[in-house]
């Protein structure tokens, strides 16, 4: 986690239409998904895929593309 006097929560929505993708990308910080409905495959270099579905969660660790 970030460290230093200023401490940050940002909460992002996305819509993603089935069959959308995002090129291979990192995050800084670890980045919780929660999906509402439908289902999110999560692709992380050097891992198996995972399917996060409705109702379910899972953080992306930072800097793993």
């Amino acid at each position: 986690m970030p460290k230093g006097e200023r401490q940050e929560v940002r909460v992002l929505t996305a819509s993603i239409k089935p069959g959308d993708k995002t090129a291979f990308h990192t995050h800084r910080f670890p980045v919780t998904v929660y999906v509402l409905e439908g289902a999110f495959t999560l692709e992380m270099q050097g891992r198996e895929p995972i399917t996060v579905k409705a109702g379910q969660a899972m953080v992306e660790p930072p800097h793993v593309k």
